[in-house]
């Protein structure tokens, strides 16, 4: 939903201290919902049985707030149209991605 994981850190023993230890922080701008932000708040609980999905299942991830909106059986069906539909121009294709990311393997 914002673009980088919640914990992210370049040093990856750094960046797994704070997946045990740091709170979730979300950007200043209200890019998220408050439902977005609570699902995602649900998803990181650092007590299993509190965490969302982890004692139900997928059932009870399908239900919370931030998917209101999710006609789920047209989903499954296949008769939702995508937010977004990016116009592919090749096998190479990668005009959405930020060039960042995409040079990275170079």
């Amino acid at each position: 939903m914002i673009g980088i994981p919640p914990f992210y850190h370049q040093n990856t023993s750094t960046m797994y201290e704070l997946i045990q230890t740091a709170p979730v922080k979300f950007p200043p701008a209200p890019e998220v919902s408050a439902e977005g932000k609570d699902f995602i708040l649900k998803l990181l609980n650092r007590d299993v049985k509190k965490r969302l999905g982890s004692v139900g299942d997928f059932d009870e991830i399908k239900k919370h707030a931030w998917f209101k909106d999710i006609d789920w059986e047209k989903l499954y069906a296949k008769k939702v149209a995508p937010p977004f539909k990016p116009k592919v121009s090749g096998e190479n294709w990668m005009d959405n991605f930020d060039q960042e990311y995409v040079q990275e393997g170079i």
